[in-house]
């Protein structure tokens, strides 16, 4: 029920494990999982589905074992099976809306697409690369995917995919070291116009996560705007917005990565409780969760996108209020057009308390772009 991939003939499994049991270090067997390969000088960032990394091993990517951790063997009919019934069982019987299923592009695209067939639920994957054709293959098979003799190409794999090309760009974007919004706006442009993705609003976006810190808070921090700007992006773009537990508790951005929730109180009274509960009600009221967005304008220090078209919602983002202020102004240099008679663009995030109305967005007299406070 195991892959034993680099098994020699007549060897034992007692054999096999031996250098592992032994808590030896560089152990020839069972082979590891993680064989991305080397740089080159067309991939710098050797991970899963880099396929120009020298040296890269699909093999042993979907053989090879986590560590420790035996590495099921796909193409056995009772692990197929047990691994559905078991799968179909959960959702069912515990009513879950949607699962999570970690490291997906090391298993198999013949059994997730089983797998994703038989579940009454939406899967979203955790695929961990930078390479977009890759990384949307997991939604809609490719056309290596159709040459491989996997299957044919546009099929769905899984419902969802978490949003790594997105999600890993944006924090260094808003708050630095490159500070660069320019570049994740070209990569949501790309992900929203290449047709690559089979569901656009079943990505799954994130500003942080469990496995890679620091939290959001501690990495923006002091800066409460950038820190508001890239929690809005998480919140308006198109997809799933993903928050990290503690995100709401996490004010003065100290709060370790697997902290314990219970140690920061439960506030609802900071500046992120009340943000998160207005981004939600803003999300709510326009039906912003599938809808379509299109990147307007971009410049190194602002992103401006829409969502439900350009009479719908417009998200202004920027990267340029450092300092931890609130008298802060910046002036983007694009608006929205002119509303219709008798309505008028509202700010949705300016709200000056539970149940207050949107005040008016105010807008430069000079160039006629969005004044945005900080």
């Amino acid at each position: 029920f195991l892959n034993q991939l680099d098994k020699a003939p007549g060897e034992t499994f007692d054999e096999y494990m031996a250098c592992m049991r032994a808590k030896k270090q560089n152990c020839k067997t069972p082979p590891q999982a993680f064989a991305f390969g080397t740089p080159t000088k067309l991939w710098g960032d050797c991970g899963v589905g880099a396929y120009a990394c020298l040296g890269y091993n699909e093999s042993k990517v979907l053989s090879g074992w986590f560590f420790n951790l035996g590495d099921l063997n796909h193409s056995v009919l009772e692990v197929r099976q047990e691994l559905i019934r078991w799968a179909v069982h959960m959702v069912k019987t515990y009513k879950i809306d949607a699962v999570r299923l970690d490291t997906a592009p090391y298993v198999p695209k013949d059994f997730l697409i089983e797998l994703q067939a038989a579940v009454p639920a939406e899967i979203i994957g955790e695929v961990t690369t930078n390479n977009m054709t890759f990384h949307a293959s997991y939604q809609k098979a490719s056309s290596s995917d159709a040459f491989s003799g996997i299957v044919p190409v546009g099929t769905k794999v899984l419902e969802g995919i978490l949003n790594f090309p997105l999600s890993w760009a944006a924090p260094g974007e808003f708050c630095g070291p490159s500070l660069n919004l320019t570049k994740l706006s070209e990569v949501m442009h790309k992900q929203l116009t290449s047709g690559l993705y089979r569901g656009l609003d079943l990505l799954g976006n994130f500003p942080d996560n469990h496995d890679f810190g620091p939290r959001i808070g501690h990495h923006c921090y002091p800066s409460k705007a950038r820190w508001a700007n890239i929690l809005t992006f998480t919140m308006f773009a198109r997809g799933i917005p993903i928050v990290y537990y503690g995100t709401e508790q996490d004010v003065q951005g100290k709060m370790g990565l697997r902290d314990s929730l219970w140690d920061y109180g439960y506030s609802s009274n900071s500046w992120m409780y009340s943000f998160f509960a207005t981004a939600n009600k803003a999300r709510r009221d326009y039906d912003l969760g599938a809808s379509d967005a299109q990147v307007i304008s971009a410049g190194k220090e602002y992103m401006v996108f829409t969502r439900r078209g350009l009479f719908g919602v417009w998200v202004f983002l920027t990267n340029c209020l450092p300092s931890n202020k609130s008298d802060q102004t910046f002036r983007f240099p694009v608006r929205p057009p002119a509303p219709p008679s008798g309505k008028f663009w509202a700010d949705l995030l300016q709200l000056s308390g539970p149940g207050s109305e949107p005040r008016a967005a105010h807008f430069d007299q000079e160039t006629g772009g969005l004044l945005a406070p900080g």
